[in-house]
This record gives structure tokens, sequence and C-alpha cells, in this order.
């Protein structure tokens, strides 16, 4: 999913790509984001940050 986003796939096109409903796209997309305010160049979807978040 991370490569997706990166390519500028559309949400809706990733959802049923991997099929899941768009909502869970969003869901996971803000749970597993990163934002900062101070280095705004780093705000991306990680896909490390969901497997960190399997593990625990």
């Amino acid at each position: 999913m991370e490569d997706l986003l990166n390519a500028k796939i559309p949400v809706r096109e990733i959802a049923a790509e991997i099929g899941r409903h768009v909502s869970a796209i969003y869901r996971d997309i803000k749970r597993n984001g990163y934002a900062d305010e101070d280095l705004p160049e780093l705000n991306a979807y990680y896909a490390l940050n969901v497997h960190d978040a399997v593990l625990i």
C-alpha cells in the first residue's frame, strides 16, 4: 500500500486492488501515517509503522 500511495494511485483504486473497502484504507492511512509539523517533508504512510504495530 505504501508503494501505491507513493505512486499517487487514488485510494479507491488501492482499495479495489487489495480487496478492501475504501473506508478501511482511509482508516489505515490515518492510523499508520506519519505527520510532523516541524518536518512536513516526512509526512507519509510508512509500511514499517504497520509492521511494528502488528508485532506489539
